[in-house]
């Protein structure tokens, strides 16, 4: 039977042509209905990095994740080595991936008979290793529209899709996964847990997982080392400065090699000389770890280092500024379309 090919082919040069295309075709169908299987969310398979040594329980892993998933269905050979990621319109102008798309979002809240736009069409893209930021004044909408990213609140008309996978849908048991593995949270008030260490409490993302081996415990000393904090990881909340607390915090988001960092104002509460460190820190893990960072602030300072800032008014995006030439003049640019918003 091996030799069937061969011998049809030189017997029939043309039937061989034709029996190649229809094999073609239907491989081709085949394969694009797998994929729709798997971005279903029908197993629990990812679509990089399959090991092909363990064809029939192929364990895989997410992308950028250190955690392995294993499905509980047998996978052919040939399957592992097909998968691939398809979603091409997923690509940026620079060759690299949307981590988060936010397409025509609509959401308002009710008072009695009163009804409150808050959001009205806002769409933007945030590309894999971006560092942006959300700038408007209060009342525009960037809390709303953080919330409605981080899973927490539901959003009337649009859709968000983090990584490939959108949220409208999904159900409460889905999105806590997506929180805990697809997104890290930064927070203006740190949120750390004064009973645990440093280190235990960098170290939260992986117990909620149940995967706190030696390999999250080094990762955990490596964040803190690239973040300057190193010396205090056995120290608690209350031993420690604001600053050094929202290092922490950002070591912690790291933890699971999340997609999206989702930073809520994280300078909010520092002075100018901790505000820094803490910017720096993101940076790092831009540099360093590749990390895709949104964050929320008021802080002009802090916007002037982020690759781009969404300036959002009325629950509208007002314009968005891309960093073209220093720190300075991104703040000066700032500043300038802050200015004309308020008159």
């Amino acid at each position: 039977p091996a030799f069937l090919p061969v011998k049809i082919y030189q017997s029939n040069p043309n039937l061989f042509a034709v029996v190649l295309k229809v094999f073609t075709i239907s491989l081709t169908y085949f394969m694009q209905n797998l994929f729709s299987y798997f971005e279903s969310g029908r197993t629990n398979f990812t679509k990089k990095q399959c090991k092909l040594y363990k064809p029939r329980r192929c364990r895989t892993k997410m992308t950028n994740l250190k955690r392995s998933v294993t499905s509980s269905k047998p996978l052919p050979f040939f399957y592992a080595i097909l998968v691939s990621d398809t979603k091409s319109s997923w690509n940026t102008k620079k060759g690299g991936k949307n981590m988060l798309y936010v397409k025509d979002l609509y959401k308002s809240y009710e008072a009695g008979k009163n009804k409150y736009q808050v959001l009205s069409g806002v769409s933007f893209h945030v590309a894999q290793g971006e560092f942006t930021a959300v700038m408007g004044p209060s009342g525009s909408g960037k809390t709303t529209l953080l919330n409605c990213i981080s899973c927490y609140i539901p959003f009337e008309k649009g859709s968000i899709t983090i990584g490939g996978t959108k949220l409208a849908g999904e159900k409460e048991e889905r999105l806590a996964q997506i929180r805990n593995t697809k997104l890290g949270f930064v927070f203006q008030d740190f949120m750390l847990l004064d009973g645990l260490t440093i280190r235990e409490n960098i170290l939260v993302p992986r117990m909620i997982l149940g995967n706190v081996g030696q390999d999250a415990v080094q990762l955990a000393e490596k964040l803190a080392k690239m973040f300057g904090i190193g010396h205090i990881l056995e120290k608690y909340p209350a031993e420690i400065s604001g600053g050094e607390k929202q290092r922490a915090a950002v070591a912690r988001s790291m933890m699971n090699h999340p997609m999206v960092i989702l930073a809520d104002e994280p300078t909010g509460n520092l002075d100018s000389k901790s505000s820094r460190a803490v910017i720096e820190a993101f940076l790092e893990a831009k540099e360093q770890m590749k990390a895709t960072i949104f964050m929320v602030t008021h802080d002009s300072f802090a916007a002037s280092f982020c690759d781009r800032v969404i300036l959002l008014k009325d629950g509208r995006l007002y314009r968005q500024l891309e960093k073209k030439g220093s720190r300075k003049e991104m703040q000066e640019d700032l500043l300038g379309v802050i200015r004309e918003m308020s008159e």
